[in-house]
């Protein structure tokens, strides 16, 4: 996913106040309105992150949900000490009682996602800062990808990524694994290389390797989901250094891209979101805290509730709607874990 942190000072301006939200049938012409209603209750708090965290990975299995790694210093602070490699799983069978056990944790990053496939969850790619506290940031994207066996209990290397990518997203499609947007931070006096392509493998395939896959935009800070067995690529922040809340929608059995409807108007909306599926149903968390369902003709979104706001965060489904993790708002880094119940 997506990294607020790795933006420079003259950059970030996310979370220095709370977002304006403006409503506005207008707001994202060609594709629809906006309606304002809403559907799902209201949150209710579940046990804390152990750590504040922003810019981290998560998933959820059939029984659980995994958090790993992330950025827990001030923002605009880079260093060893900044990044976590810690591992953490909550319990879904009585989620209302659960507290946060802790795994064997990986590699110290940021700005990176995880899957869970086949008794495993992949953790791909991320951003490693390589100075200590006080010194000049030095930044690196890696393309390490390991692998935690749920039988095993334990971590294991993977196949790396052709080339170093963090503040991208992944995505599991029938068991191939999708690497989409982000960029290679090559340390403080190497600059950074956008990435263009997708990095994409068969998690079937013992002998599989990496395959790219030509991606039409250059974008980091997006978040994507599965979604009717596309990949629904939402918002982000682009090479020309703006904010978009276009959203891109990758068919892998045709090979081709289509657009989606627009992310609602709002200062920041398409920048450092989180997105699940519930239900078939897609989910969008926006950095104002609105929360959004795509219409059922996917023509538009509409507002389900608003919530506390909060950019590089997670959502993730449960059995009776979606859980909202961690994040930033306001410089600060969250613990927050919230489920809503959706219908």
């Amino acid at each position: 996913m997506w990294n607020f942190n790795e933006l420079g000072p003259a950059q970030w301006i996310l979370g220095q106040c709370r977002s304006i939200f403006i409503f506005s049938a207008f707001g994202f012409l060609p594709c629809g309105f906006i309606f304002d209603y809403s559907f799902g209750a209201e949150p209710s708090l579940l046990h804390p992150l152990p750590r504040a965290v922003s810019s981290f990975g998560a998933v959820a299995t059939q029984d659980s949900i995994f958090v790993f790694g992330g950025h827990v210093a001030p923002v605009h602070e880079w260093s060893k000490q900044a990044v976590i490699g810690k591992f953490f799983k909550l319990d879904l069978k009585n989620i209302s009682k659960s507290t946060w056990t802790t795994l064997d944790p990986e590699q110290a990053l940021q700005g990176m996602n995880i899957v869970a496939y086949n008794g495993n969850i992949y953790r791909v790619g991320g951003m490693e800062p390589r100075n200590e506290e006080g010194e000049t940031a030095d930044n690196f994207s890696v393309k390490t990808v390991s692998r935690y066996s749920l039988k095993k209990k334990q971590w294991e290397p993977f196949k790396p990524l052709p080339q170093p990518r963090s503040s991208h997203d992944v995505i599991l499609i029938n068991g191939r694994l999708f690497t989409i947007g982000g960029w290679d931070m090559q340390g403080d006096s190497g600059g950074q290389v956008w990435c263009d392509t997708i990095d994409c493998i068969d998690l079937n395939d013992p002998e599989a390797e990496w395959q790219t896959i030509h991606q039409p935009f250059m974008r980091r800070a997006l978040i994507a989901a599965r979604f009717q067995n596309c990949i629904w690529v939402l918002g982000g922040f682009t090479d020309e250094e703006e904010i978009t809340r276009d959203v891109n929608i990758y068919d892998p059995k045709n090979n081709s891209w289509t657009l989606g409807p627009r992310l609602p108007e709002g200062q920041f909306n398409g920048f450092a979101s989180a997105a699940c599926v519930f239900k078939n149903q897609l989910i969008v968390s926006v950095a104002d805290g609105t929360l959004l369902k795509l219409s059922s003709d996917r023509t538009h979104w509409e507002v389900i509730m608003q919530v506390s706001p909060r950019i590089v965060h997670r959502i993730v489904p449960s059995d009776s709607g979606v859980v909202l993790i961690g994040g930033a708002h306001n410089g600060h880094n969250l613990d927050t874990v919230e489920i809503i119940t959706i219908p």
